[in-house]
């Protein structure tokens, strides 16, 4: 195991990461490492990789820029308990070290609960994050299904894609949520309001409003379950449209110029 302080990697907060482990192994094994290795060869082995967790957890408590790391300059920043600890495990192996890794988890032991506190608080803020990113993805599917679907220019002369109807109802509730306008006039750019008619839709809420066509002749009263409904509908026939591929009906090739000219048909 290595101790030079190139080996560790400093992760968010007081997270240490250990780099490089078991590469001199690797690269060229020891006999030592054959199945039939001896318990005492074993223990050796095991106090040297301890010795060396002692020697980076020293350099890492001394700081970088210092150039012989020592437990005097380490206890005027940490505890006795965490200088006992350091002072164990580089006399690993010896009668007044730790003998082996069960014996260091024991000088841990106390502060084994506060640890696993900090690891379930820090779950729970990944999962009210997790929660949040969630809700953020559920309403930007909506926005993008919104967007897809109405006022599409390449549908604007196919009778079957014609804005009435649903794709009508669903081109009033965009303009309602995303364009609105105060009582004088001014754009209305309040967030609050959109996430809830957002939400809403995501629920299918029975709650009604009222949709309002852009020159003010038409009015509509739908509930958000009613045009979730014409939400998906619409947007299914958009996929089934965006499926249909192109099937090349007659293939002729023009003699004179060598060119190929397709003639292109859509089922």
């Amino acid at each position: 195991m290595p101790h030079g302080s190139s080996r560790t990697i400093q992760g968010r907060g007081s997270r240490i990461y250990l780099s490089a482990l078991g590469i001199p192994d690797m690269l060229a094994p020891p006999a030592e490492l054959d199945l039939d290795v001896p318990p005492k060869m074993r223990a050796r082995m095991q106090s040297l990789d301890l010795q060396a967790l002692g020697h980076t957890l020293l350099r890492l408590a001394c700081g970088p820029a210092t150039l012989v790391p020592s437990l005097d300059l380490a206890a005027m920043h940490f505890s006795s308990h965490f200088i006992q600890l350091l002072a164990t495990l580089l006399e690993a192996g010896t009668p007044s070290g730790v003998q082996e890794v069960r014996q260091m988890s024991g000088l841990l032991a106390e502060h084994m609960w506060a640890e696993e506190e900090a690891a379930w608080a820090h779950a729970s803020v990944l999962e009210v994050g997790l929660e949040r990113e969630l809700e953020n993805g559920r309403l930007f599917r909506l926005m993008v299904k919104l967007g897809m679907i109405t006022e599409r220019p390449e549908m604007a002369n196919d009778p079957s894609w014609a804005e009435t109807g649903d794709r009508y109802l669903l081109k009033l509730f965009r303009d309602w949520v995303f364009h609105r306008h105060t009582d004088s006039g001014l754009p209305s750019v309040d967030w609050g309001l959109v996430i809830e008619s957002l939400n809403k839709l995501d629920a299918g809420s029975t709650e009604k409003i009222l949709l309002m066509s852009r020159d003010e002749m038409s009015m509509l009263v739908v509930s958000y379950r009613q045009i979730k409904y014409c939400l998906d509908n619409a947007y299914n026939e958009l996929m089934a449209k965006a499926a249909t591929a192109p099937q090349i009906e007659r293939e002729t090739r023009d003699k004179a110029g060598g060119n190929f000219q397709y003639k292109v048909t859509y089922s």
